[in-house]
This record gives structure tokens, C-alpha cells and sequence, in this order.
């Protein structure tokens, strides 16, 4: 599972979905709910960021299914229903649902809220930042910028580019051009430290594969030679 993650982290989507297949087969054979129902999530978002909607949408119904069903079992699947809610809403706003999927992020921030999980407070409040947004409706949009900054700053995030970004395009259709313009500047400087650390990560990702790789090769060569 964990190295589905980092198959999808470092941008290798069909490698994550093999691992995430294998994961699902593996989770069903040994009766892992919570597992499954992790899986059939970031397998739904993986489909979702394909933009293969009725694929996502079956993937996350099932993930809701699972944890749900499972919830009276054991507490702690409750944790990820702020996530599914989110994706769900992320599915039928791509899909045309303007009121389903604002229904879902509200979902999302009141499940994140009861389980104390804050990052899928902060993804739902972008989401309703971005949907407010795109309606125009400056007064909304505004209020769950805010309120998503707010709940960044809790966390100690260091990941405030988007949230800076969407303040931005929030002050800038109310008309509050100073206000704007400040967290233009602040969402550039964010996202320019986000990029080089992404690139970092990424560049000691591929030093460590390929490291790995000959590692591999040497262990080969050290068993022909013992044979």
C-alpha cells in the first residue's frame, strides 16, 4: 500500500495503480475492511484525477460503503470519511451536481471537524473556496478562503500556496485590490519554495531508484559469483 503512495507521490500512476490492484486483492483475501476501503478511496482519486468520473464515482461509493459498514467495528474508519466526502463532491462538481457536490464538501468539513482531521477540513473548505469562485459569489468564497488559512495555520502547514492563492482571487473579485495583491505576492512565494522542494524530492527519489537498481544488479552478480 505504502508503496502505491509513493508510486503516485513521484507521479508513476500506472505503477501506483498495479500496486493499488495488488493491495485491493490482498486486503479482500485476508478480510482487511479498513484496507479495502483505503484503497477503493485512492484508487476513486487516481480515476478522478483522470478524469474517468463514473470510474472514481464507483470506487468511492464503495470506500463510503465500506467505512460505514464498518464504523461500528472499529471507531477509527470514521477518520476517513472527510476524504471520501470530499471526493465524492470533487466527482459531482466535474460531473455537472453544482448542489450534490456542495452538499458533499459540507459533509466532509463536519466529518473532519468530529474526527479532529483537519486536512480534510482544509481540502473541503478549498473546495467550497473554489466552487464560490467560479460562481462569483465573493462574500462565500472569501469566508472559506479565511476560514481554510485559519485551519492551515493550526496544522503548522508549510503547503499555504493554494490557500494564498485562492485569498487572491477571493479579495481581488470583492474589489480589494491591496488585500489582493498581498497574497498574490505571499501564494508566488509559497508555491516558487513548494516547486524547488518537489524538485529536490523528487530528483533524491530518482538517486535512491536508481542506487537501488544497482544494488540489485551488484547483489545478482555477487550470487553468480557464489555459485
Amino acid at each position: 500500500y505504502h508503496l502505491s503512495l509513493l508510486m503516485g507521490a513521484t507521479n508513476n500512476v500506472d505503477k501506483a495503480m498495479i500496486q493499488f490492484n495488488i493491495t485491493k486483492q490482498l486486503a479482500e483475501q485476508t478480510g482487511n475492511p479498513e484496507l479495502l476501503g483505503m484503497v477503493n478511496m485512492d484508487l476513486g482519486n487516481i480515476y478522478l484525477d483522470r478524469h474517468r468520473l463514473d470510474s472514481a464515482l464507483v470506487f468511492e461509493l464503495n470506500a463510503e460503503r465500506i467505512f460505514t459498514q464498518n464504523e461500528n467495528r472499529d471507531y477509527s474508519d470514521r477518520k476517513y470519511h472527510g476524504a471520501v466526502f470530499a471526493r465524492l463532491g470533487d466527482i459531482y462538481l466535474e460531473k455537472g451536481n453544482k448542489s450534490l457536490a456542495v452538499k458533499y464538501f459540507h459533509k466532509g468539513v463536519n466529518a473532519g471537524i468530529e474526527q479532529k482531521n483537519l486536512t480534510d477540513v482544509s481540502y473541503c473548505y478549498n473546495d467550497l473556496t473554489r466552487y464560490y469562485l467560479a460562481e462569483k459569489q465573493k462574500d462565500s468564497s472569501l469566508y472559506y478562503a479565511k476560514k481554510n488559512l485559519e485551519i492551515l495555520h493550526a496544522m503548522r502547514s508549510e503547503n499555504l500556496g493554494d490557500a494564498y492563492e485562492y485569498l487572491y482571487q477571493s479579495y481581488e473579485l470583492a474589489g480589494k485590490t491591496d488585500s489582493a495583491y498581498k497574497y498574490l505576492g505571499l501564494a508566488l512565494a509559497a508555491k516558487d519554495s513548494s516547486y524547488k522542494t518537489t524538485i529536490k524530492s523528487l530528483a533524491d527519489f530518482q538517486k535512491l531508484s536508481f542506487g537501488a537498481q544497482i544494488h540489485a544488479q551488484e547483489l545478482e552478480n555477487e550470487k553468480a559469483a557464489i555459485q
